[in-house]
């Protein structure tokens, strides 16, 4: 099967925000970001002051600066990153997949795979555990997705699949 995309830039952002926020170090962060601006909205209504300047400090770096950083990081990132924006050709089959677009190619075998990963809109497919390549789902028609899905088991990969 071929599946033929370009990666913009945005829904790239998405994804790598995505991926960062359901690690459980981010949701902490962001968990004492809120406390920390609960609290300063307290102090502001029950003492009319801000209080405690380290907590401002907390919660604007762990709610506003933290984020900021993250984009500038993706988005450099994916600019330096020439092979991400090209528009890509993904051969699919029982074997293997090859990847190419222009100036690139890449042929790699499901038995050389780490995992597969499945979102509601990508399809992440590691060559390690940390390192991966995606597919975008709104490329696949449902048919191709269902033939994914059964390649993977085929091949006995380990797999998050989704059901629908």
């Amino acid at each position: 099967m071929k599946i033929e995309y370009k990666i913009q830039q945005s829904e790239y952002i998405k994804l790598m925000f995505y991926q960062a926020y359901t690690k459980p170090i981010f949701i902490y962060i962001t968990i004492i970001g809120i406390i920390f601006l609960f609290l300063i909205i307290k102090d502001l209504f029950l003492y009319k002051t801000f209080g405690d300047y380290t907590s401002i400090f907390i919660a604007v770096f762990t709610l506003l600066f933290y984020p900021i950083l993250l984009y500038s990081r993706f988005r450099n990132f994916y600019k330096s990153h020439k092979i991400l924006g090209l528009k890509t050709i993904t051969e699919i089959e029982r074997e293997g997949f090859r990847d190419e677009g222009e100036g690139f190619e890449a042929k790699i075998l499901w038995k050389n795979i780490y995992k597969v990963k499945e979102l509601k809109n990508w399809i992440l497919v590691y060559h390690n555990s940390i390192a991966y390549g995606f597919l975008p789902k709104r490329a696949m028609t449902k048919s191709q997705i269902e033939d994914f899905r059964n390649i993977v088991i085929e091949n006995k990969i380990k797999a998050e699949l989704r059901a629908d």
